[in-house]
């Protein structure tokens, strides 16, 4: 199984009454993506892998779904994994929710995040999960 921590930060997008935008981050075991069948998608430079992060920023309308690498010599990167749209977002009592169909679902209260799920850790980079119920925030 993957080694994957959790985080979540928000911020506002735009003026009053705009929607917030929400940022997920799983960390991903450098070595648990190079034995799964995603490690594809880092184009050949697996042996150069030191770090990664599935992150996905839900803004507006729209959830784009990155992976950030970091290679050795290289500093930071980022593949884009997809996008959705458009976002449908729900607020009652102070929890949002928020659907991206095959990005991301999560549930938010006061800065913590109640449930996130995401289908691209399996679909995308062949790693087993996605469903984590004691994330780390920012």
């Amino acid at each position: 199984m993957a080694a994957i921590a959790h985080q979540h930060s928000q911020r506002t997008a735009g003026g009053p009454g705009a929607p917030v935008g929400i940022a997920v981050r799983w960390e991903i075991g450098a070595g648990a993506l190079l034995v799964s069948p995603g490690a594809g998608v880092l184009n050949g430079q697996a042996a150069r892998l030191r770090a990664c992060a599935l992150v996905v920023r839900v803004e507006g309308d729209v959830a784009r779904a990155e992976l950030e690498v970091e290679l050795t010599g290289e500093g930071r990167s980022v593949v884009s994994l997809g996008t959705a749209g458009p976002v449908e977002r729900g607020e009652s009592g102070g929890v949002v929710g928020v659907d991206a169909p095959g990005v991301v679902a999560l549930t938010v209260r006061a800065g913590e995040v109640l449930y996130a799920r995401t289908p691209v850790l399996e679909r995308v980079l062949g790693l087993a999960g996605g469903v984590y119920d004691a994330p780390v925030l920012v």
